[in-house]
């Protein structure tokens, strides 16, 4: 396990308040006290709202299984699909393997990154993007993430919670012909601008719309509050994307699932 340095440190704890903010407003959030975890749980079918990370780095496995057991138990009469996203940097040697054999499988690398200021594209284009709030916008958000990651449409339900309202998130939706094609929220946490659930429709990528919906997020949360340092956890599809913008990988994570239909 290497040392922790200020930038993952930030990424861990970016990444456990994204968690949080979506999460915390189902009716059924748990949180329980875990040993070195922290653990965000919405009890509904769609795996991602059912989630768990680190605290603090694991040393060796020892303490490694310590912390997962608990959470395995937790999991386990709950009885929904969930996640663990731990900081690769926070794992000690042979975690893959140990988390191979408690029945966890990876879902997908991301990546940790932050910028001081998004760099500004060579050129602009105009696009219909429209801030979005309230239940019918959780909503949207929902559907369009559902549609680009291929999860089932119907557990969209599940986001409509009150965790995209308010003055403290910034969340947008790019029209093609007036139909919703990409969407970007920018959440402010701990005075920094933390980018999260960037999703296009498949029919609509490849089109620069992710791009130009988040960058227009990013603005219009930087104006309303003079925020400058930006961070998010890429997807190694949208990762160079984002490199483009000017950010930079600082950690990495892995997302572990649990197995489920």
């Amino acid at each position: 396990m290497e040392t922790a340095s200020p930038f993952v440190d930030e990424s861990v704890s970016q990444w456990a308040a994204a968690l949080r903010r979506m999460i915390v407003c189902s009716p059924a959030f748990e949180s329980p006290e875990l040993h070195g975890l922290q653990a965000f749980w919405g009890n509904v079918p769609m795996p991602f709202y059912n989630h768990a990370c680190l605290s603090r780095p694991i040393e060796d496995l020892p303490g490694m299984r310590r912390r997962i057991e608990p959470l395995l138990r937790f999991a386990a009469q709950h009885g929904r699909p969930w996640m663990f996203t731990p900081c690769d940097e926070w794992l000690p040697v042979g975690a893959t393997e140990y988390l191979f054999t408690v029945g966890l499988v990876p879902a997908m690398g991301l990546s940790g990154m932050a910028a001081e200021r998004p760099i500004e594209p060579a050129s602009t284009v105009a696009h219909d993007i429209q801030r979005i709030s309230g239940t019918s916008g959780a909503l949207l958000v929902g559907e369009l993430n559902c549609l680009a990651y291929g999860m089932p449409l119907e557990w969209a339900e599940q986001t409509q919670w009150a965790s995209f309202f308010g003055s403290d998130v910034f969340s947008y939706a790019l029209y093609d012909n007036n139909q919703p094609a990409s969407t970007a929220t920018v959440f402010i946490t701990d005075n920094c601008l933390n980018v999260v659930c960037v999703a296009t429709a498949p029919m609509f990528q490849r089109k620069g719309y992710a791009e130009a919906v988040t960058r227009y997020g990013l603005n219009e949360a930087m104006r309303a509050t003079g925020l400058r340092h930006s961070v998010l956890h890429a997807s190694e599809a949208g990762r160079p994307l984002y490199e483009r913008m000017g950010y930079s990988t600082v950690a990495k994570f892995t997302a572990w699932t649990s197995a489920h239909p």
